[in-house]
């Protein structure tokens, strides 16, 4: 039992005795951050998988500016208001970098591309509710 930090939830004999619960008599343990009991657990049975999450606060228009900033500042958080639209240009730029996701273009930028994106997102201003561009024939 070996650790590079200070432990407050784990000691020695409790390590002892979860490896003696999963029939594990000789090992060595090397704990290099201050892990929880079910941390250890986890790690010892080896069939969780952790994912990264993202916190998002709704209705952050309805509580104090202090609440809002204590929220703001908690890791992996972000705050948004739907109602004002506050935030939300970041909640989605966010879940991009969460999900470590790329943009893949299937055709080469050039001349001819970029005069038709401006073309159509100028016909899109006075687009349908329905998302089609006034250019794109109804589908069938």
């Amino acid at each position: 039992y070996t650790t590079t930090c200070t432990t407050t939830h784990l000691s020695e004999k409790l390590c002892r005795d979860i490896l003696h619960g999963y029939k594990i008599y000789n090992a060595e343990v090397l704990i290099r951050e201050d892990c929880t009991v079910d941390d250890f657990i986890d790690v010892v049975e080896g069939n969780r998988q952790y994912l990264p999450c993202l916190y998002v606060y709704n209705k952050v228009d309805t509580v104090t500016i202090e609440e809002v900033d204590r929220l703001a500042r908690q890791p992996d958080s972000v705050v948004i208001s739907c109602q004002w639209d506050l935030n939300l240009d970041v909640l989605v730029d966010e879940i991009w970098a969460k999900l470590d996701l790329v943009r893949v273009y299937t055709k080469k930028r050039g001349p001819a591309l970029s005069a038709a994106a401006s073309r159509s997102s100028s016909a899109s201003r006075g687009a349908p509710a329905s998302g089609r561009s006034a250019s794109c024939p109804p589908s069938r």
